[in-house]
């Protein structure tokens, strides 16, 4: 599901702990959880490459994540991207104003979501 490198990608990225200043997390896809999974194939479909993405914390951490698994042997071009994402120590909040109210004609993303 994340590819044939994932497990190469995890164990360099454990191997190499202290060249980030906050330890990148991923792949994002192991977060989402379907309440309905007929909504599966939609949302791989609509999520593509954020589902095997990486959040790290600042640019910095990007370039160390390039870098490790370059090292690594992985070339660019089979990389999992990095979503550069400035970590805090709580949540990121969607307050309910945001969000498009519910219909029966539209399914709000964030409800397929646990």
């Amino acid at each position: 599901a994340w590819g044939r490198d994932m497990p190469r990608v995890m164990q360099a990225l454990n191997n190499r702990k202290g060249a980030f200043k906050r330890t990148p997390v991923g792949p994002l896809g192991q977060y989402v959880k379907l309440k309905d999974g007929t909504w599966h194939k939609a949302v791989e479909s609509a999520c593509n490459r954020v589902l095997t993405s990486f959040a790290v914390d600042s640019h910095e951490d990007r370039i160390a994540f390039e870098r490790t698994l370059e090292q690594a042997g992985i070339p660019r071009r089979q990389q999992p991207s990095a979503i550069v994402v400035k970590f805090t120590d709580r949540p990121h909040d969607l307050p309910a104003a945001t969000l498009p109210p519910e219909s029966d004609q539209y399914v709000r993303m964030i409800d397929l979501l646990s």
